[in-house]
């Protein structure tokens, strides 16, 4: 019985291998004939090595001919290549601009969720709590779950700045 149930799981992994293999192949023919949604899938599959070998440099190269001719996925994840340095040398301000791009074409959410992690946290750019709680905020209201709780912990740490400060300045005044 045992026996059994490992040949399964064995065929059932080589289907699913054969299954990638036969899918990246469907994906590439509609690449190379133009499909953007296929150019953005082939770009995972190397990215992922997911019915290809992974490969950053293919990865990029596919994602960067579908986020060029207008797919927001591919668009975000250049945004997310550089927001990371995966394959590349990290680049703020290639996230940055990718992933506005993103936002641009249909408020993406997870770009928006990015962006405002850069903003908060001032990669590449000046600290802004305000942009990203914007931006947090704007990625919850579509559902983003993460962007929800990132929105909270930044209203608290809002709130605690300002209260420090003002703690200071009271200080400050007393003192005098």
């Amino acid at each position: 019985m045992i026996r059994k149930l490992g040949l399964i799981v064995l065929l059932s992994a080589a289907c699913q291998y054969a299954l990638a293999d036969q899918a990246f192949d469907d994906n590439m023919k509609k690449a190379n004939a133009g499909d953007l949604v296929a150019q953005n899938n082939v770009a995972k599959s190397y990215q992922y090595g997911i019915g290809a070998q992974q490969d950053y440099d293919k990865a990029r190269d596919w994602f960067l001919k579908a986020a060029q001719n207008g797919n927001v996925e591919s668009q975000y994840y250049l945004g997310t290549i550089y927001n990371t340095g995966q394959g590349v040398k990290q680049d703020y301000t290639q996230a940055i601009s990718w992933f506005e791009k993103a936002i641009a074409q249909n408020h993406y959410s997870p770009a928006q969720y990015d962006l405002g992690v850069i903003y908060e946290n001032g990669h590449g750019v000046k600290e802004d709590y305000k942009k990203a709680l914007e931006l947090y905020d704007k990625a919850a209201s579509q559902g983003l779950a993460v962007a929800k709780t990132a929105s909270a912990v930044l209203k608290q740490k809002i709130a605690h700045k300002e209260a420090a400060t003002k703690a200071s300045k009271n200080n400050g005044m007393s003192k005098k």
